[in-house]
């Protein structure tokens, strides 16, 4: 049964659309394109059925953690259990909507995971805030730089950039979108084959003798101690926050 929402909850900060994917003992059922309204004292949901929804209040959040992918999935544990959102639709600004978790609770931060490629619903935490921050300002910088006056022209901008600074070719691990293959299977990178309106970066890859074509995005170079892994992981970065 939802509770419904009927205390003051405080100037509305912003409205986004999240799949929600239950687990929360108020209101533990999948509700796609679901309404996330951000309030100074918390976050509602809302069923977009009717008027009855969950509110959530922040000094309950003891921990926000975020994955990288393309389809953005945020988990935020409380005292009672865990709030899991996936991003789905394209227009839903990830950055603008963490930037307000970041100025709203400082003192939790948001700590970023990887999927684990032995099972896909378990995470594990990437990078500390202060990594995220520091790749943050470069991603803010390229895209300053480069003068790309929307996503599609900062895509091209991108797709160039890498063509032109990536050694070819080089061992990345299937993270996520497997296709024909699987997560975790290592592929050779060959080069880059363009761009995609929805996927982003295509590049062509080898596993043994076989050709195929991935997004850029649904994958993470072996080497982490490479120029070409920070690169990519600038612009997967970039990608999944547009």
């Amino acid at each position: 049964m939802f509770r419904v929402i009927k205390n003051d909850y405080g100037k509305e900060l912003g409205l986004f659309e999240f799949d929600y994917l239950g687990e929360h003992p108020n209101l533990d059922m999948v509700i796609m394109n679901a309404e996330i309204r951000l309030y100074e004292k918390g976050l509602q949901i809302r069923t977009g059925l009717s008027s009855e929804s969950l509110f959530v209040q922040w000094q309950s959040i003891r921990d926000i953690s975020c994955t990288k992918n393309r389809q953005a999935l945020i988990n935020m544990a409380t005292g009672e259990s865990i709030i899991k959102l996936q991003k789905v639709n394209k227009e839903t600004d990830i950055k603008q909507f963490k930037e307000i978790l970041k100025s709203t609770v400082p003192e939790i931060g948001i700590k970023y995971m990887k999927l684990e490629p032995d099972n896909l619903s378990s995470i594990e935490i990437k990078r500390s805030e202060k990594l995220y921050d520091e790749q943050e300002r470069r991603v803010n910088q390229f895209v300053k730089n480069c003068g790309g006056k929307n996503d599609s022209e900062i895509e091209d901008a991108w797709c160039k950039y890498l063509e032109e600074n990536l050694q070819f070719p080089f061992e990345t691990e299937i993270m996520d979108d497997p296709g024909p293959l699987k997560v975790g299977n290592i592929l050779k990178v060959t080069g880059i084959d363009g761009d995609d309106d929805l996927y982003g970066i295509i590049v062509p890859v080898r596993k043994g003798r076989k050709k195929y074509w991935f997004p850029l995005c649904t994958l993470e170079l072996v080497d982490k101690i490479s120029r070409n892994y920070q690169l990519v992981d600038d612009y997967n970065f970039w990608f999944s926050n547009r």
